[in-house]
């Protein structure tokens, strides 16, 4: 999940617009609902439904006006099919992994994880140049990463393990819809971005 999320969200950025990729990436709750009550994880109740499909509408709400294509030119079908299998792996990992963290710390969970999807991150961006790349970062690049990937991603990606190890998983993955919203309050707030 901590690779083909990664993977499938930044692929789709390059074809259509940050408000429609995070619009589309709404859809993991209701992935999430309909899995996890497939494989009878847990209950798929009406109010449920209700919930995750409000959660889709709020967002689709706070995101009007934005610009919804992508570049001009661009396939933004293979964009929103890139974004749309991202949703699905994220799914498939709330719906699923619930069983596994029973047994094992939210903790190791979290750092064979991370540890596993950025071996295949790497693997993939190698043949990219991502090696001589790497190579030429300054200190303060390496400091912007160490940052993200201690709090961006380490840190909530833990607090997700760990609220899934004690909730249902619809229940955790509805606030996953508020990643565009909080994301839009703080860019205006940091970097004086319209809202």
């Amino acid at each position: 999940m901590f690779a083909l999320l990664s993977l499938g969200s930044a692929g789709a950025l390059q074809y259509i617009h940050a408000a429609r990729g995070a619009l589309i990436l709404t859809t993991m709750p209701l992935f999430t609902l309909l899995l996890a009550a497939l494989f009878r994880q847990e209950r798929l109740t009406a109010l449920k439904l209700a919930g995750v499909v409000l959660t889709v509408l709020g967002v689709a709400v706070a995101l009007a006006g934005s610009p919804m294509g992508g570049p001009p030119g661009a396939p933004v079908w293979l964009g929103d099919l890139l974004m749309f299998g991202a949703s699905l792996a994220g799914a498939v990992y709330n719906a699923f992994s619930p069983r596994y963290l029973r047994r094992y710390p939210a903790m190791w969970v979290t750092a064979y994880s991370m540890i596993a999807g950025t071996v295949c991150l790497i693997v993939v961006a190698a043949p990219g140049g991502l090696l001589a790349r790497v190579v030429g970062f300054t200190p303060t690049v390496w400091a912007t990463l160490v940052f993200i990937g201690a709090f961006g991603a380490a840190a909530g990606f833990f607090l997700w393990v760990w609220a899934l190890e004690r909730l249902a998983p619809s229940r955790v993955v509805v606030f996953f819809s508020l990643n565009p919203l909080v994301a839009t309050a703080l860019a205006a707030w940091l970097l004086a971005e319209q809202v």
